[in-house]
């Protein structure tokens, strides 16, 4: 029973990080951005992913077994990483990552091409001399 708690707790935190993910793109979609910028999930889940992977690690050496419980829930295999790490990362995401406003046009991998200056105006004298 602690094992089928453990993958509700796994499901749980999964749709509850796919929905704050939901909710934080609905700006960039309402503006017809096409890209996001890097903190909007790259930073959040590379900041989860640092602090849960020696977190578990450490609870199972400490535990001294690879399942880890945590009050009558028992996360088994990789679940720990799973549940902890979309927890973390709906924390870290929606506290310090903020929706930030995109430039009209941006795309993160092309280079805005450098503003030409206008050609010169060419001025043809066509008057003939009497």
């Amino acid at each position: 029973m602690n094992k089928l708690l453990g993958l509700g707790a796994t499901a749980v935190s999964v749709m509850v990080a796919a929905v704050v993910s939901g909710l934080r793109l609905q700006p960039y979609l309402a503006e017809g951005q096409a890209y996001t910028p890097p903190a909007f999930a790259l930073y959040p889940a590379m900041i989860a992913i640092a602090i849960v992977v020696p977190v578990v690690f450490i609870l199972r050496f400490w535990r001294g077994k690879r399942d880890v419980d945590i009050g009558p829930v028992t996360l088994a295999a990789n679940q720990p990483f799973i549940v902890l790490g979309c927890l973390l990362y709906v924390v870290v995401a929606v506290t310090f990552f903020p929706y930030q406003k995109l430039p009209k046009g941006y795309h993160p991998y092309k280079s805005s091409p450098p503003e030409e200056p206008a050609p010169p105006e060419r001025k043809i004298d066509i008057s003939f001399p009497l």
